[in-house]
C-alpha cells in the first residue's frame, strides 16, 4: 500500500499541479488587481461595485447550488459512455437553466421594485452576465472529464485578457462600469469557450426529457448541504455585524481571508480526485479508493500543516503586510482559525472526497446542518463577552462537529495504511517551518522583511526536508513537477 501514490494515474499528478496553479492564479489576481482599483476609482466606486456584485452573488449562488458536485460525480459515472454522457448533462443542464431562469426573474422583480437598487441597475445587469455564462459553461463536464490542462490554461487566458482591458480601459473614476465587465471577464469570460471546447466530449442541449426521479433527491440534499455551508461562513460576521460594528466584521474577515487563502489552496485537490473517486465506488475498486483516499491526505498535509505553522506564529506580520498596522488587533483570531482550518480541511475531505463520492452525501448534509447549529447557538453565547475572538472559538467548534460526523460516515473499505510514510515528512517540515519563523521573529525587526525572509527561508528548508525523507507526495508529485519545469526552461 504505501506504493500506492506511484502507482496512481499520472494524470492525477498532472491535474493536482495544474489545478493547484489555477487556484493560485485565481486568488494572486485580486491581490493584482485591488490596489489599482481602488486608488483609479477610489472607494465609492469601488463600493458600487462590491454593492452590487455581493448583491447578484445571492442569486448567482441559487442557480448553482448543489449542481456542480452532483454533476461531476454523475457525468464521471457514465463519462466512458458518450452517449449516456450526453443524457446526463443534458439533463443536468437543463435543471440549472432552469434555476437559472428563476433566478433572474426574481433579480429583475427585486431590481425594479426595490428603490435602493434603482442607481445599480447597469452595473446589476452587467454582473448578472456571470449567472447565464456560468449556467452555459457548464465547467463541470471538464472537470468530471479530468480536463484540468485546459480548465488552468483558459482561466489564466482569461485573466490576462481581463488584466489588459482593465489597465486600458479603466482610467478614472467614471469607469467603474468597465471595472464591472473586467470583473466579468475574468470570473466567467472563459465559460464562453467552453460552449465551444465541450464539443470534443459530448453535445449538451437543453431538454425536456427528464430523469426527476433520479435528479431530484440528490440535488435537493446537495442544495440543502450547500445552503447549511454558506450560512455558517457568513454567520459570524454577520452576527459580529449584528453585536458589535462595523470595525469588528473588518478585522474578523481580514482574518478569515487569511484562512481561506490556505483552505482554498488545500482543497484544490478535490475536484482532481473527486471524480475517479467516483468511479472507484462505482466499480469497487477498493485498491484505487484507497491509493487515492492516500494521495489526497498527503497533499492535503504537505499544504496545510506548513501553513498552520505561518499563520500560528507570524499572523501580526501577514496582517502587517496585508492590511497595515490597524489589523494587528485580530492576530489572535488568525490565530484561533487556523486551528479551526485544520478540522475544515478534514471535514472538507471527508464530505466531498468520500461521502459525495461514495453517495453519502445525506451523511455530509447531516454534518453541515449540525455545524451550523453549533455556530449560531455558540455565536449568540461567545459574540457578546468575547467579541471577534468568540466567533473565530464557535467556528473551531462548528468545524470538529462537521469533522466528526462526516468521519463516522466513512465507508469501511476506505483505509489508511503505513501512516508514517505520508506523516513523517511534512510534520518534520513543519517543526522547521515553526522554529524558523520564531528565530526571524526574534532577529528581524521590520515585520515585512522578517516575514518575506522567514517565508523564502523556511519554505526551502520544507522542501528539502520533504525530499530528503522521499516523502511520497515529493516523490510522487513536486519533484516531477520540478524536473518538468527545469526541462522546459533548458
Amino acid at each position: 500500500m504505501g506504493q500506492g501514490i506511484e502507482n496512481d494515474s499520472p494524470s492525477v499528478q498532472k491535474n493536482t499541479v495544474f489545478n493547484t496553479i489555477r487556484t493560485i492564479s485565481s486568488i494572486i489576481y485580486p491581490l493584482i488587481t485591488f490596489p489599482y482599483i481602488s486608488r483609479v476609482l477610489g472607494a465609492e466606486n469601488v463600493g458600487k461595485v462590491n454593492f452590487s456584485s455581493s448583491f447578484v452573488s445571492y442569486f448567482s449562488l441559487i442557480t448553482t447550488l448543489g449542481i456542480t458536485s452532483y454533476a461531476i460525480r454523475e457525468c464521471s459515472l457514465v463519462k466512458d459512455d458518450k452517449k449516456e454522457l450526453e443524457k446526463t448533462s443534458s439533463q443536468i443542464y437543463s435543471i440549472n437553466i432552469c434555476m437559472a431562469v428563476v433566478a433572474y426573474v426574481v433579480l429583475i422583480l427585486c431590481t425594479l421594485f426595490v428603490p435602493k437598487l434603482s442607481g445599480y441597475k447597469t452595473l446589476i445587469l452587467i454582473q448578472s452576465l456571470g449567472i447565464i455564462l456560468t449556467v452555459i459553461g457548464t465547467d463541470w463536464l471538464n472537470t468530471a472529464m479530468e480536463d484540468f490542462r485546459y480548465i488552468t490554461i483558459r482561466t489564466a487566458v482569461f485573466q490576462i485578457l481581463a488584466l489588459i482591458c482593465m489597465f486600458a480601459f479603466v482610467r478614472s473614476r467614471e469607469h467603474y462600469k468597465a471595472y464591472a465587465v473586467t470583473a466579468i471577464i475574468a470570473s466567467s469570460g472563459a465559460y464562453i469557450a467552453n460552449v465551444f471546447y465541450r464539443k470534443k466530449y459530448c453535445h449538451v442541449r437543453f431538454t425536456t426529457h427528464m430523469d426527476w426521479k433520479r435528479h431530484t433527491g440528490p440535488i435537493v440534499t446537495m442544495v440543502t448541504m450547500i445552503m447549511a455551508q454558506h450560512i455558517l461562513n457568513n454567520l459570524d460576521i454577520t452576527m459580529i455585524g449584528v453585536i458589535k460594528d462595523d470595525t469588528a466584521v473588518g478585522l474578523y474577515t481580514t482574518a478569515a481571508y487569511l484562512i481561506n487563502f490556505v483552505t482554498q489552496l488545500a482543497n484544490a485537490i478535490i475536484f482532481v480526485i473527486m471524480p475517479q473517486m467516483t468511479k472507484a465506488f462505482d466499480n469497487n475498486d477498493n485498491e484505487q479508493l484507497n491509493s487515492l483516499y492516500r494521495y489526497t491526505v498527503s497533499f492535503m498535509l504537505a499544504v496545510a500543516l506548513p501553513c498552520f505553522a505561518g499563520l500560528l506564529v507570524m499572523p501580526e506580520e501577514i496582517l502587517t503586510l496585508i492590511g497595515g498596522a490597524e489589523y494587528l488587533p485580530s492576530a489572535g483570531v488568525v490565530r484561533i482559525l487556523s486551528f479551526s482550518m485544520l478540522f475544515m480541511l478534514v471535514g472538507s475531505f471527508f464530505g466531498n472526497i468520500i461521502l459525495i463520492p461514495a453517495k453519502r452525501e445525506k451523511q455530509f448534509m447531516r454534518a453541515c446542518m449540525s455545524g451550523m447549529v453549533i455556530n449560531a447557538i455558540t455565536n449568540c453565547i461567545l459574540i457578546p463577552p468575547l467579541g471577534i475572538h468568540g466567533a473565530a472559538i464557535t467556528t473551531v467548534a462548528a468545524n470538529i462537529v462537521i469533522m466528526v460526523i462526516s468521519m463516522i460516515g466513512k465507508p469501511a473499505e476506505i483505509r489508511l495504511s503505513n501512516v508514517g510514510k505520508i506523516i513523517t515528512g511534512p510534520i518534520l517540515g513543519t517543526i522547521f517551518v515553526f522554529i524558523i519563523c520564531i528565530v526571524f521573529k526574534v532577529l528581524i525587526d521590520n515585520a515585512i522583511i522578517r516575514l518575506l525572509i522567514a517565508i523564502a527561508i523556511s519554505g526551502i528548508a520544507y522542501l528539502v526536508t520533504l525530499i530528503a525523507v522521499k516523502d511520497e507526495f515529493a516523490q510522487s508529485t513536486i519533484i516531477p513537477a520540478f524536473r518538468k519545469v527545469l526541462k522546459i526552461g533548458k
